[in-house]
């Protein structure tokens, strides 16, 4: 599925939702539609889709700048690790309260902004799902990828992996819910 993400005005952002079984992922590029591609991001990618997932990169000609995790499970970190192993210059990251639980390039604090082309991403620590989740939100675009810790009617598990529900309401109810009406 891709959708174009400004609302009416001329197409300037695109993303992909990527199925894999039960569990999926969000895939998102920044584009320029009247030149090129500028830069892109992948999210929460998975060890088991990285052949194909390579795959689409390769043969819609991205330029993958950076691999980054909602939270840290196995199969995304090592699917970010994967990534890089085909993409010499894509940077990893995950939120900083992940401490050294996990290997990444980029630690991200509460209220880093990160761009990525056109796209600003703020980073809001959303700890519940695991202890160092974090959501991204593109306000411009009106966007916000929040990986296991919001689901429509859900959300992730807090059953391992210093997971906490009291901890995850609170995130959710104070960092995600708080955010203007548009995103």
């Amino acid at each position: 599925m891709v959708k174009n993400l400004n609302f009416g005005q001329k197409p300037k952002y695109w993303a992909k939702y990527l199925n894999f079984g039960q569990k999926s992922k969000f895939w998102a590029q920044n584009l320029r539609f009247s030149s090129k591609i500028v830069q892109n991001f992948f999210l929460d990618p998975v060890d088991i889709t990285i052949d194909r997932d390579v795959r689409i990169i390769n043969d819609l000609g991205l330029d993958l700048i950076y691999a980054v995790n909602t939270h840290v499970h196995a199969d995304h970190i090592t699917g970010t690790h994967k990534l890089r192993d085909h993409f010499a210059g894509v940077k990893t990251g995950l939120g900083s309260a992940a401490g050294n639980c996990a290997k990444s390039d980029l630690k991200f604090d509460h209220g880093t902004e990160l761009s990525v082309g056109d796209f600003k991403l703020e980073v809001r620590h959303t700890p519940g799902h695991t202890g160092g989740c974090v959501t991204y939100v593109e306000h411009n675009a009106g966007l916000v990828f929040t990986g296991d810790a919001l689901f429509i009617r859900g959300c992730g598990r807090t059953d391992f992996q210093e997971g906490s529900s009291k901890t995850l309401y609170k995130s959710v109810h104070d960092q995600i819910y708080t955010l203007p009406g548009r995103v």
